[in-house]
């Protein structure tokens, strides 16, 4: 118990450096989702764009 010498210690020490972990994690799980959402709507738009289809068709696949 010596890093830990009383209560206060111990919060100071392992809870807000626990806190702040959990918190980077959680930002970057939302970064990664977001970048790959991003990715993933990229991909289809050109995917439509690049079909030979009418334009009213791809219009209407572009909305969906």
């Amino acid at each position: 118990m010596k890093y830990y010498p009383n209560s206060v210690m111990w919060r100071c020490r392992y809870v807000k450096r626990m806190i702040r972990q959990l918190l980077g994690r959680e930002g970057s799980d939302r970064r990664r989702d977001r970048i790959e959402m991003e990715n993933f709507y990229c991909i289809a738009m050109y995917s439509v764009l690049q079909d030979t289809a009418l334009q009213t068709a791809q219009a209407v696949a572009l909305k969906n």
